[in-house]
């Protein structure tokens, strides 16, 4: 049941560009034959911001170079059939463990990652949204500055609590049954907390400038270097929606600024680009990543955080 699932999450966004074409009356390989140069410039451009990216992981996790750069490529390829952390972020630890040889401290400095990645990719939208602001964003601006409030807030109580398990942790760490990774929970928020610690302003500016350069794609379709910022951060919002590879929200919201050619051309160039992922998985398969999934799920014992 849970393969179909993935195959259902794998192929939702191909059937939403082929449905999104229909209606547009629109062939997607004539507009591939027609812009191909487009798929590159989106494939440079996502390759350009990953390895920006990789930079501030570097830092968070004083991991090598090549090695931060391929857990991230891989974690995006897996994103695109895995909902939510469990794409990114788990595959990410998953992938420094054979360095780290410590699943805690990788998926602590993951989601450092994706705590940073998520700030920058509002602020961006924010940043813009003065340019082109319209009454039709109010939910992608709850989104994002739910996103900014959430984020913080648990982060900041993690960073500040790092040494201790506070009472409503512990109640509900008891309620699911899970008072015996008492231990493995506060090292774990250590991890975080030392990921970022110091370096945060700095990680949070090498974030943002890596979403902005992958928006200068948006430059080569609109020749307007603050639309194309503001398309790169509305689109990226869009992504923090739980829908498996943005299927349906990013038609739409490139609709509202691109025409239905280049919505599609950006679409599938977004498709190819993440899976391109795929090709630096290296040893990590997706067997192994539906195995860390199981026991992250079912661990009651702490076996398998140590």
């Amino acid at each position: 049941m849970k393969s179909l699932k993935n195959v259902v999450y794998g192929l939702l966004p191909i059937i939403v560009i082929a449905v999104y074409s229909a209606i547009y009356k629109i062939d997607p390989l004539r507009v591939i034959q027609q812009k191909p140069f487009l798929i590159l410039m989106f494939l440079g451009f996502y390759l350009l911001q990953n390895m920006i990216d990789a930079i501030r992981d570097k830092l968070i996790t004083n991991l090598p170079y090549w090695t931060v750069l391929k857990a991230r490529l891989t974690g995006n390829a897996y994103g695109l059939i895995l909902p939510g952390w469990i794409g990114q972020e788990l595959t990410r630890a998953l992938s420094y463990n054979p360095k780290l040889k410590n699943l805690k401290k990788g998926l602590g400095f993951s989601i450092a990652e994706g705590f940073i990645d998520t700030v920058a990719i509002c602020l961006l939208y924010l940043v813009f949204l003065p340019f082109y602001f319209s009454s039709i964003q109010l939910i992608l601006i709850l989104v994002a500055l739910g996103n900014i409030l959430g984020w913080g807030i648990g982060i900041s109580f993690i960073y500040h609590t790092h040494d201790r398990i506070g009472k409503i942790e512990d109640y509900i760490m008891n309620s699911l049954r899970l008072g015996s990774l008492t231990l493995n929970y506060m090292e774990f928020k250590s991890y975080i907390r030392s990921g970022i610690k110091d370096k945060f302003p700095l990680l949070l500016i090498i974030s943002f400038a890596s979403f902005w350069v992958q928006g200068l794609y948006f430059y080569v379709i609109t020749y307007n270097v603050i639309l194309s910022s503001f398309i790169m951060g509305i689109y990226m919002v869009g992504a923090l929606i739980p829908i498996p590879s943005e299927a349906g929200v990013g038609e739409l919201i490139l609709s509202l600024l691109l025409s239905p050619q280049n919505v599609i051309i950006t679409r599938i160039s977004y498709l190819i680009s993440n899976a391109s992922g795929f090709l630096f998985s290296g040893d990590l398969s997706f067997k192994e990543v539906k195995k860390g999934i199981t026991l992250i799920s079912k661990e009651r014992n702490g076996k398998l955080l140590d």
